[in-house]
C-alpha cells in the first residue's frame, strides 16, 4: 500500500514538560506537546523545576553538585514526533537513556528506529573545576569511560530483541567525523561517498575526536550494519549536517565551515530499504545542526480480520452407496419441481430437506 508517513527524530531538545523516566506515556492531555496532527515522545526523565532551580543557583554564583549539573545536561534529551498517519502503526516507544530512545513500528518486517545522541568529542565532565593538567587528564579518562558506556548501551539497545527478522535503523548525532575508510574492515561498513578532509586528516585528529570515529565504526561492525549516508553520491550541501561557529548554515560548504557528524546506520541485510538521504541547509532551524531526511521504503502491516468459517450444515459421513442414493433422491426432487427455482438458496433448501428426511428414516 503506497502511502507516505512522517516521523521526526529530535536531538538535544529542551522541553517544557518532561516525561516520567522509563515511561512511554504520550502527553495526550498537553496541548503544547501534541498540537494538531503530531504526537511527541521524549526520553528525558528530568523535571523542568529541577533544571530551573539549578540554573538559578548557577546564575547566582552558588555551588552546585555534579548531580545537579547533570540534570541540566540530561534535560536536553532526544525525542520522536509522529504524524497522525503513523499512530496506528506504533507498537512501542521506549526511552533507554537521555541520549537513546527506540520506537518500533508495525511494518513487514518490523521497523525499529533508534534515536541516538552521542557525547561530544571534547566533553567536560566537571565544568566547575579549574582545568589544571591533572584535572584535564582525569576529565579525559572519565569522558572516555562515559563515551564508552554510551556506546555499549547503544549496541545493547540495537542487539536486544534482534532476531534477524526486523529492520534496525540507528540515526542521529554520533558526533563522529569519519572522512573515509583506513582499513579493509572499515570499507565493509561505509560507502565511497564521504565528504570531509580526506584520509590524511584522520591521523591528525585529536585523540578524543578519533575515539568518537572509532565508536561509530565499532557499533556498525559489531551489529553488522552499514553507515548508509556514505552510500549516496551527493553535492556537499546535501551531505553536511553541522555548521561550525562563525559560519552561516546555508552558505556554500567547505572544510572549515561545515562537518558531517550525523549518520544513519542500518542492518546490512536491509540496507536497500533506505532509498535516499539528504540534508537541507536552506530549511533553516534554530540549531547549528542541519535537518537530515531519509526516505525509507517498507510495507505497512495489514491486519486482516479472521473470517469465521461457515458452519457445516451436516457433519456426518456417508458411504459411497449412501451418497449415490442421496444424489438420486435430490435429482428426482429437483426434476419434479423443474429447473425453475429462483435462486441457489431454494435449491439448497431442497437438498437439505432431502438429507433431513433421509436421516429421519
Amino acid at each position: 500500500n503506497k502511502r507516505k508517513v512522517k516521523i521526526v527524530m529530535i536531538q538535544e531538545t529542551k522541553i517544557n514538560k518532561s516525561t516520567t523516566e522509563g515511561s512511554n506515556k504520550v502527553h495526550e492531555d498537553e496541548e503544547e506537546l501534541n498540537r494538531g496532527d503530531w504526537k511527541w515522545f521524549f526520553s528525558s526523565g528530568i523535571s523542568l523545576k529541577d533544571v530551573e532551580d539549578t540554573e538559578k543557583k548557577l546564575n547566582a554564583g552558588k555551588r552546585t553538585s555534579e548531580l545537579e549539573r547533570r540534570k541540566i545536561r540530561e534535560h536536553h534529551g532526544v525525542g520522536f514526533m509522529f504524524h497522525k498517519d503513523t499512530w496506528k502503526l506504533l507498537r512501542d516507544v521506549r526511552p533507554i537513556s537521555s541520549g537513546i530512545q527506540i520506537a518500533t513500528l508495525k511494518t513487514q518486517p518490523p521497523l525499529r528506529l533508534i534515536n541516538n545522541y552521542s557525547p561530544q568529542a571534547t566533553i567536560r565532565i566537571d565544568k566547575d573545576k579549574l582545568q589544571t593538567e591533572a584535572n584535564s587528564e582525569q576529565n579525559q579518562t572519565r569522558a572516555e569511560a562515559f563515551k564508552r558506556a554510551h556506546q555499549e548501551l547503544l549496541v545493547k539497545t540495537i542487539h536486544d530483541g534482534k532476531t534477524g527478522r526486523e529492520i534496525n535503523i540507528a540515526a542521529g548525532d554520533f558526533n563522529a567525523k569519519i572522512h573515509g575508510p583506513i582499513t579493509e574492515s572499515e570499507e565493509t561498513v561505509m560507502g565511497k561517498h564521504l565528504w570531509g578532509r580526506g584520509l590524511e586528516h584522520i591521523h591528525q585528529m585529536s585523540e578524543e575526536t578519533r575515539t568518537n570515529r572509532e565508536l561509530i565504526i565499532e557499533t556498525a561492525l559489531t551489529e553488522n550494519m552499514v553507515i548508509k549516508n556514505t552510500y549516496f553520491q551527493k553535492e556537499p550541501k546535501r551531505q553536511v549536517t553541522k555548521t561550525n561557529l562563525g559560519f552561516k548554515q546555508n552558505e556554500t560548504p567547505n572544510i572549515r565551515s561545515h562537518e558531517v557528524l550525523d549518520h544513519w546506520l542500518i542492518d546490512h541485510r536491509w540496507k536497500n530499504s533506505i532509498k535516499d538521504i539528504n540534508t537541507y541547509p536552506e530549511d533553516y532551524v534554530d540549531s547549528d545542526h542541519i535537518p537530515s531526511i531519509a526516505r525509507i521504503k517498507v510495507k505497512f502491516k495489514v491486519i486482516n480480520k479472521k473470517k469465521k468459517a461457515p458452519a457445516k450444515l451436516y457433519r456426518g459421513k456417508y458411504t459411497p452407496e449412501q451418497k449415490a442414493k442421496l444424489n438420486e433422491l435430490i435429482r428426482e426432487k429437483i426434476n419434479k419441481t423443474g429447473n425453475n427455482y429462483k435462486s441457489w438458496l431454494e435449491a439448497t433448501e431442497i437438498i437439505m430437506e432431502t438429507i433431513a428426511n433421509d436421516e429421519d428414516k
